[in-house]
C-alpha cells in the first residue's frame, strides 16, 4: 500500500490496482449536429413572452413620440417668445412717438382747455369702439359747463 496526499487533506491509502494505467475512453462518434432544441413553453409562458416584447416596442414608440413633442413645444415656445419680446418692443417704440406727438401737438395749441380737449378727443374720427357716449358727454360739457361749488 502507497501513500499519498491530495493538497491539503490527510493521507490516504491507495492499493497497487488503484494505481493501474488508465486507458483512454474511446473517441466520442461524431453524428450530425442537430439544432439546439427549442425548450418546450406553454401557450401561456409565449403569451407572456410576446406581451413583453409588445409592451417594450410600446413604450419605446411612445418614448420618441414625447420626444418629439417636447422638441417641437421647445421650438414653439421660443418662437412665441422671440414674437412677444418683438411685439413689445415695437408697442413700447410706438408709444413713445405716439406719446411724443401729442406733447408737442398739446405745447403747441393755443386756446381753450375745450378746444384742446376737443383735439385730443378728435370727434371725425370713427373709432372701432363704441364711444358715442364720451362724445355726448364731452359736447354736453362743452356747451353747458359744470356747475362749480364754491
Amino acid at each position: 500500500r502507497y501513500i499519498t496526499r491530495m493538497d491539503s487533506e490527510a493521507p490516504v491509502e491507495q492499493s497497487p490496482i488503484e494505481q493501474a494505467p488508465v486507458e483512454p475512453a474511446p473517441a466520442p462518434v461524431e453524428e450530425a449536429p442537430l439544432e439546439p432544441a427549442a425548450p418546450q413553453l406553454s401557450p401561456l409562458q409565449q403569451f407572456e413572452i410576446e406581451h413583453a416584447q409588445f409592451l417594450q416596442e410600446k413604450q419605446r414608440k411612445s418614448s420618441e413620440a414625447q420626444e418629439k413633442v417636447i422638441a417641437e413645444a421647445a421650438q414653439d415656445l421660443a418662437k412665441f417668445y422671440e414674437t412677444r419680446t418683438e411685439s413689445i418692443r415695437k408697442r413700447a417704440t410706438q408709444n413713445r412717438e405716439e406719446e411724443a406727438l401729442t406733447k408737442q401737438h398739446l405745447e403747441s395749441t393755443e386756446g381753450t382747455v375745450w378746444e384742446r380737449a376737443c383735439d385730443l378727443a378728435n370727434f371725425q374720427q370713427t373709432f372701432k369702439k363704441d364711444t358715442t357716449r364720451l362724445r355726448q358727454t364731452m359736447l354736453r360739457l362743452k356747451n353747458k359747463p359744470a356747475v362749480s361749488r364754491s
